[in-house]
């Protein structure tokens, strides 16, 4: 397993985020991950990320401890994620922006980028490179020049996505990336989600769509109050009576 989540807990004052959660994500594969309002979904991609510790249980990655390692560390050992809100540099271009992200990755440190030394350029030219083919793949490389905030919202969500590529991730946690998508881009999304399975990377999935996930996802894990109540195929998930009960064919908006 690339992502193994083994009874991980956090409650936030009185409030019990998440309860016991486990979910194994197999490396190569789209896990989706669903569930209400307040479920506990973001928690548990903020666990993955380094941005929250749990109270309790584990998070490995290629079978190492995540829980204790910074965001930072998290990164080095490729791990990307987007986020339900668009965060971008809007006066820089759009390849300045996917460049970002690769930049994480960097090995130069601030006095090779200050003295502009050999190694540094070698790498600023890679990190381009990495920047280009991102953006190649979600379809934005003819507007790499433009400034980022003069594009479209699909495509400012596009660029996010493209940033978090160019950190060439094993695993990419996506965060309700078709949020404010029509059908017709979220069918278009769909699509590019697959292909990016295709290149090898595992994909972990926060959405509120159901179309989309159902239609891209190998497994499912739903979580309600924070509880793990089902798991499954994308077929067994749309025939548990408890899912049903619980969420699906109920409009939801932002997770808690």
């Amino acid at each position: 397993m690339i992502l193994s989540i083994d009874a991980i807990s956090k409650s936030f004052g009185g409030v019990q985020a998440l309860d016991g959660v486990t979910f194994d994500v197999s490396e190569g594969t789209i896990f989706g991950l669903i569930g209400p309002n307040g479920a506990g979904k973001t928690t548990t991609f903020n666990m993955i990320s380094g941005m929250l510790r749990p109270d309790s249980g584990e998070v490995r990655f290629g079978g190492k401890r995540l829980d204790k390692l910074s965001p930072d560390r998290r990164a080095g050992l490729s791990i990307a994620r987007t986020f339900q809100h668009v965060q971008l540099m809007p006066g820089e271009t759009v390849i300045e922006n996917v460049m970002a992200g690769a930049h994480l990755r960097g090995r130069s440190g601030m006095m090779g980028a200050v003295l502009r030394l050999p190694r540094q350029r070698r790498e600023e030219l890679a990190i381009r490179q990495l920047a280009t083919e991102a953006l190649t793949l979600v379809g934005l490389a003819k507007l790499a020049s433009r400034e980022a905030g003069e594009l479209a919202y699909g495509q400012q969500r596009l660029i996010e996505l493209a940033r978090a590529l160019a950190m060439q991730p094993k695993l990419l946690l996506l965060d309700e990336p078709a949020a404010g998508l029509n059908d017709a881009e979220t069918e278009a999304l769909g699509v590019l989600i697959r292909r990016i399975r295709e290149t090898g990377v595992t994909i972990l999935l926060v959405e509120h769509a159901m179309t989309l996930v159902m239609g891209v996802s190998d497994r499912i894990a739903v979580l309600d109050f924070g509880r793990k109540i089902a798991e499954g195929s994308p077929d067994e998930i749309r025939r548990d009576q408890d899912v049903i009960a619980a969420y699906l064919g109920v409009p939801d908006d932002d997770d808690a």
